[in-house]
């Protein structure tokens, strides 16, 4: 979800000299994530990376690229990493600042099998403000026994 008025509105707003919209709010939009992420806590329990790699359906958007002879656009993001600040048997949470004004929280449930991630953040110009949230279904592996 995000409040406030886009980049896209602005520009549009100046091209038709009109003033630019009142910010509101919008969303929620459809799943937007291109990569299916995988997360390891390292063994002191202090940091939590995070590695994406591609899904079956970019594999497939990369292959009709290249055979339409068209550049593919979407290849996954590099690694990042987040403090962990709480590791319980029920939950293990860990904070990223992701941006100058935006911060990830991710919070696992393992004996649950879930996850929720949030985004919180502001613009550069600090004229929107922009949330993003997701619930998963997991799965978990040790490689030692809980």
């Amino acid at each position: 979800m995000a409040y406030g008025v886009s980049i896209p509105e602005r520009v549009e707003a100046e091209i038709n000299k009109k003033p630019v919209p009142k910010a509101h709010l919008k969303g929620p939009i459809a799943d937007g994530y291109l990569a299916r992420p995988t997360f390891v806590v390292d063994s002191a329990k202090k940091k939590l990376t995070v590695v994406w790699s591609e899904s079956a359906s970019d594999l497939e958007q990369k292959k009709k690229s290249k055979e339409l002879g068209v550049p593919y656009c979407c290849s996954p993001p590099p690694a990042t990493s987040a403090e962990i600040i709480m590791f319980t048997p029920e939950q293990i949470s860990a904070l990223q600042v992701t941006a100058p004004y935006t911060a990830t929280v991710y919070s696992f449930f393992p004996k649950l099998g879930t996850a929720f991630i949030t985004t919180q953040g502001t613009d550069l110009g600090m004229n929107n403000s922009e949330q993003m949230s997701l619930f998963s279904t997991c799965e978990f592996s040790w490689n030692r026994p809980r």
